[in-house]
């Protein structure tokens, strides 16, 4: 008969669940504006363009000029969505957001087989998945217009077969989908992937060179190393494909992943801080989804006093790969905070497994006091998020707000088939998207505004539609002046705080 603890993490799961899908429902209709519409709109155009065009290789995102491809993830996410709101006839911004959701809901599979694989006691898998289900990251995030649902999913799925080929219980198929998922998930997103790939390489390497646990046959290693290289190998192949596209393009070919290595990885400095591990790691990741400190207590006893050993490998495994994406992408995750989506779930694990063990050897198990704690934990989550996302979540857009109203005026006053300069919103796909309009969306970078004025053949096959001014962090003047000297015969009009030149 199951006690307090299994029953009470079997409820807090199911009820995670409907709170993370109502939740990310209500608002499905709105502008994907709410947080990042930068890197939201951008996997929204490239999946718009899909749609409209069909798959290819040199997928457009027409946001920096011509050529109008600049591909960065391969795109697996962008092209189901476009083909289910082909088939389904729903819009596109509701259809990729209930996708992502999707697909975060689908790591719970992988993440529960793996645990229960394990051995791992089944309150601890329900709890951990709760902690995972409630935690104001994905609660959030769950719900938007990303790739990030996507490639974890396929990470955890990755691992799991991982998992299967540690324990030496794989068959040819395991295989297959072992370097599948792992071929998907460094296709979707390497960033998400990187960590496991590195922490199962090193776990590998253990096992066979120093443990000496290879496999008596040579066909167990061959399978192995076949179903990781190619994958590895195809992912290999389409950074440099992509970088190659990417230097047909101006601009493009300053976003190539050798230029913008330094600014990923950032520097030394940044992984030895205090406030990149104090802000970035534990208020904005541990703080809000581990009940402040309290979770971090509970994984420092689960090693004093838990004597199961697959528990406390379980735990120690999962803050591995928790801290170690922080360690790999440091400037990335500082910079942007969805980047956490990739490894969050480690420490609900970490947590939830720690919680339980805990509970049970102290033998609270089957009182009140423990079944509080699980309850605890789930408002916790629950608090920080209400306060640091719930306003997002049930922003509203009126059309008014300046992205929105210059987009619909550029839409309503320019033809399809001409491209938009905008200036004022550094390289964002939100004015692009929204006005369905080829754009050279100018980053403000060095020059480059100036010299998108002086020279836009450069960047433009095709003279322009219009010209879009909105204030800039500099050059505002000599871009204004320079648009008046060159376009005087141009039609101004003034929507929000921006300028809008009909050429």
């Amino acid at each position: 008969m199951p006690d307090g603890l299994t029953r009470t993490a079997r409820l807090l799961f199911w009820l995670a669940l409907v709170a993370i899908v109502g939740l990310n429902l209500f608002n499905v209709g709105q502008p994907i504006l709410e947080q990042h519409g930068f890197r939201q709109t951008q996997t929204a155009l490239t999946a718009h363009y899909l749609q409209l065009e069909g798959f290819s290789l040199r997928y457009p995102t027409p946001v920096v000029g011509e050529p109008w491809s600049i591909p960065f993830e391969f795109p697996i996410y962008q092209q189901l969505v476009a083909t289910a709101a082909s088939i389904l006839g729903t819009p596109l911004t509701a259809t990729g957001r209930v996708i992502n959701l999707i697909f975060v809901l689908l790591c719970c599979i992988p993440l529960r087989c793996g645990l229960r694989r394990l051995k791992v006691d089944p309150a601890a898998i329900d709890f951990s998945l709760a902690l995972f289900l409630t935690s104001p990251i994905y609660l959030f995030w769950a719900g938007t217009f990303m790739i990030e649902g996507a490639a974890l999913c396929f990470t955890l799925a990755f691992l799991y077969y991982a998992l299967k080929v540690f324990q030496r219980d794989v068959s040819n198929r395991d295989f297959v989908f072992l370097g599948l998922f792992l071929g998907l998930a460094l296709l979707q997103k390497i960033t998400t992937v990187a960590a496991v790939l590195a922490l199962f390489g090193l776990a590998a390497g253990y096992l066979v060179l120093i443990r000496r646990q290879a496999a008596p046959v040579p066909g167990f290693v061959i399978k192995l190393a076949v179903s990781v290289l190619i994958p590895v190998i195809l992912g290999v192949a389409w950074v440099k494909f992509s970088d190659a596209v990417k230097l047909d393009n101006p601009i493009g070919a300053l976003l190539t992943s050798a230029k913008l290595s330094a600014w990923n990885y950032g520097t030394l400095e940044q992984r030895l801080s205090g406030d990149f591990w104090g802000k970035v790691v534990f208020n904005r990741n541990i703080k809000k989804a581990a009940f402040n400190v309290i979770g971090l207590l509970f994984v420092i006893a689960a090693f004093v006093v838990v004597r199961d050993r697959i528990a406390r490998r379980v735990i120690a495994a999962s803050l591995a790969l928790f801290v170690l994406p922080f360690l790999l992408f440091t400037n990335l995750h500082a910079i942007h905070n969805y980047y956490q989506t990739a490894n969050s779930v480690f420490l609900s694990v970490a947590v939830g497994v720690a919680v339980i063990y805990v509970l049970r050897e102290r033998q609270w198990g089957r009182r009140a006091m423990g079944v509080g704690v699980l309850v605890a934990f789930i408002a916790s989550n629950a608090v920080f998020f209400h306060n640091n996302y719930f306003d997002l979540k049930r922003m509203t857009f009126t059309g008014g707000e300046r992205t929105l109203a210059v987009a619909s005026y550029v839409k309503a006053h320019t033809p399809v088939d001409k491209p938009v300069i905008w200036y004022g919103f550094d390289w964002s796909s939100e004015p692009a998207f929204y006005s369905e309009r080829r754009s050279l969306t100018v980053p403000d970078w060095e020059r480059l505004e100036l010299d998108v004025l002086e020279n836009p053949g450069r960047f433009l096959r095709s003279a322009p539609s219009a010209i879009v001014l909105c204030p800039t962090p500099r050059h505002d003047a000599e871009l204004a002046r320079g648009i008046a000297e060159r376009y005087p015969q141009a039609r101004t009009a003034v929507v929000t705080d921006c300028r809008i030149h009909l050429l």
